[in-house]
This record gives C-alpha cells, sequence and structure tokens, in this order.
C-alpha cells in the first residue's frame, strides 16, 4: 500500500479516514465500479459493497487504468489515469469526470496543462502543439475564450481577446518578420480601423482591414489542432503600409493592456 501511495503522490484524507470500520484492502481482486464496469483492482474497498473506497488501482477490461482516490465507486480526488488509445491524464476528478487542475497528453503529442470543468478545459491554462505553437490563456468550454497569447513556433504571435476558439476583440498580431497590426478583430478576421508599427517603433497610420493578401494565421473551430493562415490586407494603401515596416528584426514596441494578464506574464510562453 505504501509503494502504491508513494507513485500518485497524495489521497485525499476524507476518502480514506470515512468508515474505516468498513474498508478493507484488497489485492488484484476482480470487481466492479460503481457503473458496473469490471476490473481487476488492487486498493481499499468498502466490505459492505465492494466498491472501490480509498486509494486503489484499477486495470479495466478494455486495458484503461486508473490510479488514485476513489469514492464509492467513483473517481474523486487526484489520480492517474491511461486511456485505450494511449491519451493520459494526471490531476484532480469530481465523481469520475476531469475537475480541477490536471495535464492531459494526447497519444499524438498535444499536451494541455491547466483547469477543467466536467471535462472540459475551462479557466486558465496551457495548450501545447507537437510543432512548437502554443497558447497560454483562458479557455472556456473547451475553446479559446478571454484573453490569451498563441505563440506560432515559426515565429510571430497573437496576443489579445477571444471568443469561441477566434480571435475577437482587441488584439495585437506580431509577425515574424516584424511587423504588427494591433486593432480590432471579429470571429479571426481584422475589422475595422487598425494599425501597423514597424520594428523601429514607428506607427503607420491606421487601415481599414478587409480579407485578400497579408498572411495572418487564423485559429480554426476545433481549438486541438494548429492554426491554419488566412490572409488580410488594409483597404486603402495596403502595400505601402505594409512595406514600409516589413523587416526581418523582431518588433521592439512595448504594448500594455489592462487587465489581470500583462504579454510580459505570456512572454515566456514566445
Amino acid at each position: 500500500e505504501n509503494g502504491m501511495r508513494s507513485t500518485i503522490g497524495h489521497t485525499l484524507g476524507s476518502a480514506t479516514n470515512e468508515d474505516d470500520d468498513e474498508v478493507e484492502l484488497v489485492r488484484s481482486k476482480k470487481l466492479p465500479d460503481s457503473y458496473g464496469e469490471l476490473g481487476t483492482y488492487s486498493g481499499r474497498i468498502l466490505a459492505s459493497t465492494e466498491l472501490p473506497h480509498g486509494f486503489g488501482r484499477m486495470v479495466y477490461y478494455d486495458d484503461r487504468t486508473f490510479e488514485g482516490d476513489w469514492r464509492h465507486g467513483r473517481w474523486c480526488g487526484y489520480g492517474r489515469v491511461t486511456f485505450t488509445k494511449g491519451d493520459f491524464y494526471s490531476g484532480e476528478h469530481a465523481f469520475d469526470r476531469r475537475h480541477g487542475w490536471g495535464t492531459y497528453r494526447f497519444h499524438d503529442g498535444r499536451e494541455y496543462t491547466g483547469h477543467f470543468d466536467h471535462d472540459e478545459r475551462h479557466g486558465i491554462g496551457v495548450f501545447r502543439w507537437p510543432d512548437g505553437d502554443s497558447y497560454f490563456g483562458q479557455f472556456a468550454r473547451g475553446l479559446r475564450d478571454g484573453y490569451g497569447q498563441y505563440t506560432f513556433a515559426k515565429g510571430g504571435y497573437y496576443a489579445g481577446m477571444w471568443s469561441r476558439g477566434k480571435y475577437d476583440g482587441h488584439g495585437v498580431f506580431h509577425w515574424s518578420d516584424g511587423r504588427v497590426y494591433k486593432g480590432e478583430w471579429s470571429y479571426g478576421v481584422p475589422q475595422g480601423v487598425g494599425g501597423g508599427t514597424s520594428h523601429d517603433g514607428h506607427i503607420q497610420r491606421d487601415e481599414k482591414w478587409r480579407t485578400k493578401q497579408t498572411k495572418i494565421q487564423v485559429p480554426n473551430d476545433t481549438n486541438d489542432t494548429p492554426i491554419r493562415q488566412q490572409q488580410f490586407t488594409p483597404c486603402h494603401a495596403a502595400e505601402n503600409a505594409i512595406n514600409a515596416f516589413s523587416t526581418n528584426k523582431a518588433p521592439r514596441c512595448q504594448i500594455k493592456r489592462k487587465g489581470s494578464f500583462s504579454l510580459k506574464r505570456f512572454a515566456i510562453m514566445r
């Protein structure tokens, strides 16, 4: 039992102290969880119901495993889950669902670390892709929503507001060659008036933007795959405005924004 506990790090006291007179320790016992799903279990159970209760490890017949805290046959507290296809989760649970802080690693190399609410990414978190792209910021019901920064592996990033996985609200897009667009966005598309900045901090005059030529990576709807590219350009004096501040050097301008997050904090993700 001590060896099993050391692998998980800690258990909830409430899960092991309640009904101590009814709890017993079993080894490699075939039994169901509260849903009737069968597996081989080692750990604490309630003698009256023979349901896992306390710390234990279950290997299900479909090759899933759960090692952690149980309460009346359900995953409650800290635990580690290995899924049939190779995905892995380590973190907090509430009644069999990912709920609280944790890390979910996909079998293809994607990884999310942050807050969960009933199995969905919800709150602050970091999502990383195998190609090097990353997002650090707020999520709502599994989608990028609120303030956050998406950093591209090949250079450049977007920092600003999101809604349902899209650039939406005020945001700043930095190209890898040093160009900058700062302005309003609507469902992933620059809207209305936006300004440009050169690598030396020179502010270009504001332009109205629409879809056409200048490449800007646009988020997809799933939020689980890297952002694709779409093209935009100012409606007026597009070539002059963009070529005027095109450079191979990194931008030196500073952008500050009110709120609970700052670009300085997000800079660690670049």
